[in-house]
C-alpha cells in the first residue's frame, strides 16, 4: 500500500512539474478570483516539484 501512494504521489508531482515547465515556455497566464498569478511563480515552485518528484520515486523503489 505504502508503494503504490508513492508511486502517486510520483505521478501527481510528475504532472506539476511538467505543467510548469509547459507555463514557462508558452507563457500561458493563470488567473484565480480575479488575481493573476505571477510567471516568477513558475521559477520558484517548477524545481520544488522536480525535487519532489525524485524523491518520491527514490521512496517508492526503496520501500
Amino acid at each position: 500500500m505504502q508503494k503504490s501512494a508513492l508511486y502517486f504521489a510520483f505521478l501527481f508531482f510528475t504532472i506539476a512539474a511538467i505543467t510548469q515547465i509547459v507555463r514557462l515556455a508558452t507563457g500561458f497566464s493563470i488567473v484565480v478570483d480575479g488575481t493573476a498569478i505571477p510567471l516568477a511563480m513558475s521559477y520558484v515552485i517548477e524545481p520544488i516539484t522536480v525535487m519532489l518528484a525524485i524523491w518520491m520515486w527514490v521512496a517508492a523503489r526503496h520501500a
